[in-house]
């Protein structure tokens, strides 16, 4: 869900295997398009960058995750990239779109930016999970939660100047399974 002043954009997975994307303003509700058509995908998000709607879904088959961008009515760019992973997060701060990705099995957590042209990729050294990007005082952070039942999480800085992990890492200790970060900055 993605909000423009009165606007709000909901990526959406639908019934008959379809992923569209809905814009709700005031008591109008209009499908601006459906973007992917295959079985066994979800995590269906939406981002805007540089006035331009992205949308994306992470595809089961090899859990690509797959970007596109809306053009117009029905009509979407995909956009090329090499990201792969069973749980992601998007989120679009400071003219550009971070994708927070958990591990999978060829490497460790990692986030991807992109800039409206270039992506550029980061690997994290932790094996962990389920990101949650969240924006705080103007810096970006990452949860990243363990995989089992410990309730272990870990907490990075991305330091978006020059686009890596910090080596400060924050481990949490608690039942994050359910944590839900939220800033109003």
């Amino acid at each position: 869900i993605v909000s423009f002043g009165t606007e709000i954009l909901i990526g959406t997975r639908w019934w008959d295997y379809s992923d569209k994307i809905l814009n709700i303003n005031g008591n109008e509700i209009t499908e601006l398009g459906n973007y992917f058509s295959k079985k066994y995908c979800g995590q269906a998000k939406v981002a805007q960058l540089n006035g331009n709607i992205y949308v994306s879904v992470r595809w089961s088959n090899g859990n690509k995750i797959k970007v596109y961008k809306y053009n117009s009515k029905n009509n979407f760019s995909e956009i090329e990239n090499s990201m792969f992973s069973g749980n992601y997060d998007i989120k679009s701060i400071d003219n550009k779109i971070y994708f927070a990705l958990g591990k999978n099995t060829e490497k460790n957590a990692s986030m991807y930016v992109f800039d409206g042209d270039n992506w550029k990729e980061n690997v994290a050294n932790t094996k962990y999970s389920f990101p949650e990007i969240f924006k705080i005082n103007n810096e970006i952070y990452v949860i990243l939660k363990a995989e089992d039942d410990s309730g272990k999480a870990q907490i990075y800085k991305f330091n978006k100047e020059n686009n890596i992990f910090e080596d400060d890492i924050i481990d949490v200790d608690t039942a994050v399974q359910n944590i839900k970060i939220t800033s109003t900055r």
